[in-house]
């Protein structure tokens, strides 16, 4: 881990015009609210098919072992190993020790699934959403957004992880059988109803697509279709459970779609990985090219509680890797990397670099990802932790929440 980063946008680094930056919220209405905006059209790089399927709503839960189970009466707490570690799959991941009780936008984290985690259910719902986009650093042009272009993948095959990365020079899937005909459609709205002025529709069937299914893992991968890019490409790890979803949505219908207020859709812009990797106290191996799908990889993790339909993000968790990154951050709720120990309001963990990838690295990357809260000023509690492929020169993302308990009493 890394001491305390000082560190300010302002300073343009990439040769592309940019906005100014955007303040975030939680988006969505409980009111259907018509789209203020245009369809924007499918277009090349992936082949014709812009696809997506929603926030990435957590992992399944590692089989890692209890590290130091400490009984303490009520509730029963799982301290990490000397309050700094977390054992994830066999493996003690080093965590920041926790400096203050975990916190969510309503209080108190509900961190009752430590003790209960969220099981898998044996059927499936089948489901369609809608998202707000969030835009982590600067904000991009409208054209910026435009280009953006999406494609879900099932994240395993018969148990394997699937590798839903794609060839720099053609641009052809590696595991084209395995992309999933869902659909994304971007459109501009209102402030009102979603803050970066963005929305993303998935899984609609007026497009003659396929549903969504909750219970099921897919891996989004978000890139642009423009050479003058604004983003790295990203990789999203993606499970609705069924207790979030509404069993017989209406997918087919055209009518106005209210974005989901409990999830939203997050990407990290060009220059705010670009100020990471500068700030990261050593190089990063790959990093001079981040479109040649070849050197280190990044993960971006929302560390999110217990609580119903998907988790209020949590402050003062604290996470860590395995391998050790080159660098890592709690970025601030303007998403500046003014680095604390511990999340702030937007419940996020940034990783970059990894320990064992190397400037030609061109294959998924596993790594142990472990979250620690305070629940009770005893110790530096193990909240979860799970494997996560990490992808060469590019942003993995996912969500720590109650799929990744490591628990099962």
């Amino acid at each position: 881990m890394l001491p305390p980063l000082m560190l300010k946008f302002g300073t343009s680094l990439l040769p592309f015009a940019l906005l100014a930056p955007l303040t975030f919220a939680a988006c969505g209405s409980d009111d259907p609210v018509a789209d203020v905006g245009t369809t924007i059209p499918d277009s090349g790089f992936d082949g014709g098919v812009t696809t997506d399927s929603g926030f990435d709503s957590g992992v399944s839960p590692d089989t890692g072992v209890d590290s130091g189970v400490t009984d303490t009466g009520a509730p029963l707490t799982y301290c990490a190993q000397g309050d700094t570690r977390v054992t994830v799959d066999g493996e003690a991941v080093s965590i920041d020790r926790a400096t203050a009780a975990a916190t969510n936008s309503q209080g108190e984290a509900d961190l009752d699934c430590i003790d209960d985690p969220y099981p898998r259910a044996p059927f499936q719902y089948e489901f369609c959403d809608s998202e707000c986009l969030t835009f982590l650093g600067p904000a991009p042009t409208v054209q910026q957004v435009q280009a953006l272009q999406f494609a879900v993948f099932n994240r395993f095959d018969s148990g394997r992880p699937v590798n839903a990365g794609f060839d720099p020079v053609t641009g052809e899937d590696f595991e084209s059988e395995r992309r999933v005909n869902v659909s994304a459609r971007l459109k501009q709205v209102q402030a009102a109803i979603c803050p970066s002025g963005w929305q993303v529709d998935m899984g609609f069937l007026d497009r003659g697509e396929a549903y969504l299914l909750a219970e099921e893992e897919y891996v989004i991968r978000v890139r642009s279709s423009s050479v003058a890019a604004a983003w790295p490409t990203q990789y999203h790890v993606f499970i609705r459970r069924n207790d979030a979803v509404t069993p017989n949505a209406l997918c087919d219908s055209v009518d106005a779609r209210v974005p989901d207020r409990n999830n939203t859709f997050p990407l990290v812009t060009l220059p705010m990985l670009a100020e990471a990797i500068g700030e990261a106290g050593a190089s990063v191996p790959g990093s001079n090219n981040l479109f040649d799908a070849r050197g280190h990889g990044y993960l971006l993790t929302s560390i999110q509680d217990c609580n119903s339909r998907g988790g209020l993000v949590m402050q003062n968790a604290t996470a860590g890797t395995l391998p050790l990154p080159i660098g890592d951050f709690y970025p601030e709720p303007d998403y500046s990397l003014e680095s604390g120990r511990g999340t702030t309001t937007n419940g996020l963990y940034l990783a970059v670099g990894f320990t064992g990838m190397t400037a030609t690295s061109s294959t998924p990357f596993d790594v142990r990802l472990a979250v620690g809260v305070d629940r009770g000023n005893q110790c530096t509690e193990e909240f979860g932790g799970t494997r996560v492929q990490i992808y060469p020169d590019a942003i993995t993302f996912l969500r720590a929440s109650r799929e990744t308990v490591l628990h099962d009493r």
